[in-house]
C-alpha cells in the first residue's frame, strides 16, 4: 500500500512540474503609474505599448514606478517584481512640462515621457527603459558640445616639419585677415570661408589650430593695439551628429 502511494505521489509531482515547464513564461514590463485606488497599474512593454493592468495585492506596498515586473502569461497581471530586462537607453531632456513629464529626443524626434527622478535640467543625459517610457536616472551634463580654452603662446616658428601647411593657411585665413582692404578692392576675389585639416592622431592639426588663433589675435594687436587675446574653441563632433539623427547607443 506505501509503494503504491508513493508512485502516485511521484506521478503527481512530474505532473505538476510538466504543467509548470509548459507554461507560458512569464512576461517583463516597466512599471509606470501606480492606482492604489483600484488596485491597478500602468505599464509599458519592451514594444512601447502601455497599458493598464490588476496587480497581486500582496504586491501593494513594494511597486514602485519605474521596477521592471512580471506579468502573467494568461491575464497580464502584475505578479512578481524583477526580471531581466537589460537593454537601457540614454538621451536628452529637452523639455521639463507643468505636469512633472519630461520631453526627451527620441531617434530625433521630442516624445513625453514619466520621471521616477528629480532636479531634472534642460540638457541633463538621462537612463530610459527599454520602451523609452520612463525616465529611471539621470546622468547629469556630464558632457559639454563645446569647451573655450584661452590659446597659448604658439607663433609659427614653434611648429616644425608643416612649412606648407602652414603657408596654405597664411595665405587661406591671415593674410584676408590682416590686409582686409586690400581684398576689399577684388570684389570677384573672396577669401575663404575656413579650412578643413584632417590626419591621424598627433599629426599637428590642433596645434595648428591654435596657432591660427593666436597668430590672428597677434597681429590685430599690432594693427589695432589693444588687449585681444585668442582663444580656442573646442566642439564635440558627435553632437553635431545627435543634433540631426539623435543620440546614438
Amino acid at each position: 500500500m506505501s509503494d503504491e502511494k508513493s508512485w502516485k505521489e511521484k506521478a503527481l509531482e512530474a505532473i505538476a512540474i510538466l504543467k509548470k515547464i509548459s507554461q507560458p513564461p512569464l512576461q517583463y514590463a516597466t512599471l509606470l503609474n501606480i492606482h492604489p485606488e483600484n488596485d491597478t497599474v500602468d505599464i509599458a512593454l519592451p514594444s512601447g505599448n502601455t497599458f493598464v493592468v490588476y496587480y497581486d495585492t500582496r504586491l501593494k506596498n513594494k511597486l514602485k514606478p519605474g521596477q521592471t515586473v512580471q506579468l502573467s502569461p494568461e491575464t497580464y497581471a502584475v505578479v512578481g517584481i524583477g526580471g531581466d530586462i537589460q537593454n537601457r537607453s540614454a538621451t536628452i531632456v529637452k523639455d521639463i512640462l507643468d505636469d512633472g513629464r519630461v520631453k526627451i529626443d527620441f531617434q530625433g524626434k521630442d516624445r513625453v515621457i514619466h520621471s521616477v527622478v528629480d532636479g531634472l535640467k534642460i540638457g541633463d543625459s538621462v537612463i530610459v527603459d527599454n520602451s523609452y517610457s520612463i525616465i529611471l536616472e539621470n546622468i547629469g551634463n556630464t558632457t559639454k558640445a563645446y569647451k573655450i580654452d584661452k590659446v597659448p603662446k604658439v607663433p609659427w616658428s614653434a611648429i616644425g616639419g608643416l612649412e606648407k601647411t602652414i603657408e596654405e593657411i597664411q595665405d587661406a585665413i591671415e593674410l584676408p585677415f590682416v590686409h582686409k582692404e586690400i581684398y576689399s578692392k577684388f570684389p570677384n576675389k573672396k577669401p575663404v570661408k575656413g579650412v578643413l585639416l584632417y590626419g591621424p592622431p598627433g599629426c599637428g592639426k590642433t596645434m595648428l589650430g591654435k596657432a591660427i588663433a593666436y597668430n590672428l589675435a597677434l597681429r590685430q594687436k599690432e594693427q589695432n593695439g589693444g588687449s585681444l587675446n585668442g582663444h580656442f574653441l573646442y566642439v564635440a563632433g558627435p553632437e553635431f551628429l545627435q543634433k540631426f539623427v539623435g543620440v546614438g547607443e
